[in-house]
Parts: structure tokens; C-alpha cells; sequence
């Protein structure tokens, strides 16, 4: 989709990623473009004269037969999918049964969150959670095989022990890919245990999953979107580009480039990986995974279709959507 010059830039160290969007930065003021845009995210603008000539972002690119014109914006600083140790009160309790937005991550892990329920074509319940969540990534990396291992909830920092907390176990993870170093998902399934229930609301929030699933479009930059997670609770913003490429730091496995993520405006913190992306409707549009200080990135809902998973549909009586949205 991106011509060779876009992955060219990708290669600075200054650069972390690139996107496409209708949003444009000019003078301190951000316009709607009636173009598409190609964004660079980048650790700090940089006046030309600073970068190689090979580096330079042009004013124009062709996306597919699409002419799109260019921006660059800071991220405020690195781009990470590392684990937290800063609690929210709430949502670091043990939730039975489960729902989204609270902690959990593998036994061996630190802390992370988990969404759903899910369920397959013969009924079987699933969580979600990211890959880098399936196994220890602080000062070893132990992703790489983690199907099999038991799940905490809450995750194990949080006062989660094995067996006591343990909900269930990876049934799949895409952890190999991460090690890889280029991949379009970090998601682990997590199959629940029988004698374990999930309800369909993101924890601490009036929003219930509709029990539908899609992929954000281009007509969606701009749309309010609200997350759930186990550090930063219920918050709100705006997707801000699709199509993005951003280069992630898990720290003891590394930094991986994931592709086809969704942008959004800053949603999450460290500790909220694993949590839904959902629009106000509750529609499931993406698991977010990552994070810098001005810029959130999820994995879009196409990926969770792929292995057959379903997001369960709240049933009456449902608790009221609030209309005071703000962002």
C-alpha cells in the first residue's frame, strides 16, 4: 500500500511509525484535509537541515493510485507495550465473574488487561488479552510458547496466585510473531475455565458489547471511540489514523514493528494492554497494545475475526449508554 520512500523513512531512529488520516497539523492548528494524509510519528520534529537527505518526509506521496499530501507530528516519546505497576483501585480487584477492562495477564507475567467474553461457533467463552501479556517480557522474554500457560485474574501484581486466581489458559498467542520483529497483531486467547463466567460490560463504565465486530474505516477517523482498562479505567478519545506502521519496545523481547494498527488519540497507560476498543455503540473495533504519550495504537477487529471469535451481545436489561461524551 505504501510506496518504498514510506518504509525508507521508517529506518531513522527518529521515527516510529507512519499512518494514514484526514488530519493535518499547520501553524500549531490541526485542520480536516480534504486529502488523505500520510502522518509520520516521530520522537521530535526536526528542522531539514538536521535530517539526511534519504530521511526527508516530501510533501506529497501516492498511496495506492491515491495522491495524499504529508505530516509529522511528536509522539512524546517511544512507543511501548511494556507491563504496568500502577494501579487503579477499581480495576484491580478480582471480578467474578469477568468482564472488560480489568487486570489479568499470565501467572508469569506482571500486569495486563483483559477483554471480552468472546465466543466461538460451538459456544466455547473466551477472553482476550495482548501476546506480550501471555508470558514474562520485564527481564526475560518468555512469550514465544506460551499456549498453555494459566491465566490470573487479577494478574499476578496485582495479588493474583496460582491456583486461586486462575480463570483459565492461552489457547493461542502470536507471541513468535512479535519475536519475529514485523507483525500486523499481538493478541492471546484465553480460554476460560467451565466453572468460570464472563458478562459483557466493560467493568466500572454504563457501555455493554453489542455483540458486534468490524474494522474502523477511513469514514471513522475522527469518531469518538472509549476503552476500559485495569490503570486508567473508563476513558475516551478519537481515532486518529489506520493503516499505521509503529515500531514497538517490549523490553526484554525487544522492539518489533507491528503494521496495520489503529492510531487513536492517547487512551491508554503501561498496564492497559489487553484492553477493547470499542465505539460508544459497543461495537469491538480493536485491542489496543501499545502506547506513547500523545498516541494510542490497537490491533484493528479484523484480527480477532480471523481465529472465530464473536464478541458476546449484553442481554435486557442493559444499562443505558450515557450521551455525555466528552474527549
Amino acid at each position: 500500500m505504501y510506496p518504498p520512500e514510506v518504509w525508507q523513512i521508517l529506518q531513522h531512529d527518529n521515527v516510529y511509525g507512519f499512518g494514514l488520516t484526514y488530519f493535518k497539523e499547520r501553524r500549531g492548528v490541526v485542520y480536516r484535509s480534504d486529502k488523505p494524509v500520510v502522518v509520520f510519528f516521530v520522537g521530535r520534529k526536526l528542522p531539514p537541515h538536521m535530517v539526511p537527505k534519504e530521511f526527508l518526509v516530501p510533501p506529497r506521496l501516492v498511496v495506492g493510485r491515491v495522491q495524499a499530501i504529508t505530516d509529522v507530528v511528536e509522539v512524546g516519546g517511544r512507543v511501548s507495550g511494556s507491563p504496568s505497576s500502577s494501579p487503579l483501585p477499581l480495576q484491580t480487584d478480582r471480578f467474578r465473574p469477568l468482564r472488560s477492562g480489568v487486570s489479568g495477564c499470565a501467572y508469569s507475567g506482571d500486569a495486563c488487561t483483559i477483554t471480552g467474553p468472546f465466543v466461538d461457533q460451538n459456544g466455547q467463552m473466551y477472553m482476550l488479552t495482548n501476546a506480550h501479556c501471555a508470558g514474562r517480557i520485564n527481564f526475560s522474554c518468555e512469550i514465544a510458547n506460551a499456549a498453555g500457560n494459566p491465566v490470573l485474574q487479577p494478574s499476578p501484581f496485582d495479588g493474583g496466585v496460582y491456583p486461586n486466581d486462575a480463570i483459565g489458559r492461552i489457547s493461542w498467542s502470536s507471541g513468535q510473531e512479535l519475536l519475529s520483529g514485523q507483525t500486523n497483531r499481538d493478541i492471546a486467547v484465553i480460554i476460560l475455565e467451565p466453572y468460570v463466567s464472563a458478562l459483557p460490560y466493560l467493568a466500572d463504565t454504563g457501555y455493554v458489547q453489542n455483540g458486534q465486530i468490524r474494522d474502523p474505516s477511513m469514514q471513522d477517523i475522527g469518531a469518538t471511540v472509549v476503552k476500559s482498562g485495569r490503570t486508567s479505567g473508563l476513558t475516551f478519545g478519537m481515532i486518529y489514523a489506520l493503516n499505521a506502521t509503529v515500531k514497538t519496545y517490549y523490553n526484554a523481547c525487544g522492539t518489533s514493528v507491528v503494521t496495520n494498527a489503529v492510531a487513536t488519540t492517547q487512551m491508554i497507560e503501561e498496564g492497559d494492554s489487553g484492553s477493547g476498543l470499542y465505539g460508544i455503540d459497543g461495537t469491538f473495533l480493536g485491542l489496543f497494545f501499545a502506547t506513547s504519550d500523545s498516541y494510542s495504537f490497537a490491533i484493528p477487529a479484523g484480527r480477532v475475526q480471523e481465529l472465530g471469535l464473536t464478541p458476546v451481545k449484553a442481554i435486557p436489561p442493559q444499562v443505558p449508554i450515557s450521551l455525555a461524551v466528552s474527549v
